[in-house]
């Protein structure tokens, strides 16, 4: 019998808004990164296919194409058993290449392709995406953030070429944060070097031998870390969604979010976070975008980083009000586990935390079906806290059992 919990969850879990209100009829997700752009995205193949997994449950019946390890009957009925709704007609691919393809034929039969990452050129024509791929290009690329934002939001930050910076005498007072300035996607922390000593730096020379230019920022002392979530919808229109607090390691490197339910920010930083999409939409961008800003130790609230693209955190975002609704005020950690004990196995663990209202599971994956045999399976989901204290707590007590 489903506890009271569950029975709340069931009845209450809708996204605020989903992926087909944002992008419209006519539109297909094809969200995996296509090999030949993915320099810059410090994630492995199995993390790519787990990724297009993570908006099953907000498509509200927008086609999808996903990894066959992420749609599988157990991990749908585990989303369905926490209340979430996976409408979405989707195409299921067994490798990176395959993915691809499955997009081409959905755009050769006049379906719009939206992509999170651009593809190389010639492969999808521009008729072929929902919006110019330039577009899509210049918004993401670090170079452009000093353009898009206000300027008093932009931080110190200026644009070298590479050999400059390291042979031509550029001053290196550090700390700095160097990023790489491209057209290509971005994440994970793959593009950003933290230099805190000269060792940062070689290390730093070595990641960007391939960039023609780099951002070089001042480093910034956080107090806060949070991504705004905004969505464009199809007729130009800067909705904001909400915001998340990022997890993210002494390196850069992001690991999850916080959401603490009833925690707000300033509005003058949410209109910062407006002012930078609503440029982005007056160059024709339309869909899902997540602003990266910090507080820093002088009060001032800096722009780190422009995604415009569905976000880490954007579905547990958009469930985040109705979670509210159910269970009241709490804390909520966006975390991804592992399990090596099988997908079966994953599947039993994350439904007896569900049911003990320890967590709500977002997206799965089997990594056997995906093609990674071997590798351990993965599960992304929302953990259940009174605090943050108690949410480390819970998950603590989740690893001895198998999810790490």
């Amino acid at each position: 019998m489903a506890s009271a919990a569950e029975q709340r969850m069931a009845a209450h879990v809708r996204p605020t808004v989903t992926m087909r209100e944002v992008y419209g009829p006519g539109h297909v997700y094809a969200p995996r990164a296509h090999p030949q752009t993915s320099d810059w995205l410090r994630y492995g193949s199995i993390v790519l296919d787990s990724l297009t997994g993570n908006q099953l449950s907000i498509m509200g019946g927008l086609p999808a194409v996903c990894s066959a390890g992420a749609a599988t009957p157990l991990g749908l009925a585990l989303l369905e058993e926490a209340g979430l709704r996976t409408q979405a007609e989707v195409h299921t691919y067994r490798d990176e290449m395959q993915a691809v393809e499955i997009a081409v034929e959905l755009a050769e039969r006049g379906k719009k392709i939206v992509v999170q990452h651009r593809y190389p050129d010639g492969v999808l024509g521009d008729g072929a995406l929902w919006i110019d791929a330039r577009v899509l290009s210049y918004l993401n690329n670090k170079a452009n953030l000093g353009e898009l934002a206000p300027i008093a939001n932009a931080g110190e930050r200026r644009v070298v070429r590479r050999e400059a910076f390291f042979d031509g005498g550029e001053p290196k007072t550090l700390p700095i944060v160097l990023k790489a300035a491209t057209d290509l996607s971005t994440g994970g922390g793959a593009d950003v070097v933290i230099c805190r000593g000269v060792d940062d730096v070689s290390t730093a020379r070595e990641r960007f031998a391939t960039c023609e230019r780099l951002v070089v920022e001042r480093f910034q002392h956080v107090r806060r870390n949070a991504c705004l979530h905004y969505a464009v919808l199809p007729d130009g229109t800067v909705r904001y969604l909400g915001f998340a607090e990022q997890d993210v390691d002494a390196n850069g490197v992001y690991w999850g979010n916080w959401i603490s339910l009833g925690s707000t920010l300033p509005a003058e930083v949410v209109g910062v976070g407006r002012e930078i999409v609503e440029r982005g939409a007056a160059l024709g961008y339309r869909g899902f975008v997540g602003i990266d800003i910090v507080e820093n130790e002088r009060s001032q609230w800096i722009v780190l980083d422009l995604n415009f693209r569905v976000n880490g955190s954007t579905t547990a975002v958009v469930l985040a009000p109705a979670i509210q609704r159910a269970l009241g005020t709490c804390c909520l950690h966006l975390r991804r586990f592992l399990c090596e004990e099988g997908f079966p196995f994953l599947i039993a663990v994350a439904r007896s935390a569900l049911r003990k209202g320890w967590l709500i599971p977002l997206s799965t994956l089997d990594s056997e079906t995906a093609g990674h045999r071997g590798q351990p399976s993965r599960l992304s989901a929302l953990v259940i806290g009174e605090s943050e204290e108690d949410a480390r707590r819970i998950e603590a007590e989740l690893a001895p059992n198998g999810l790490t």
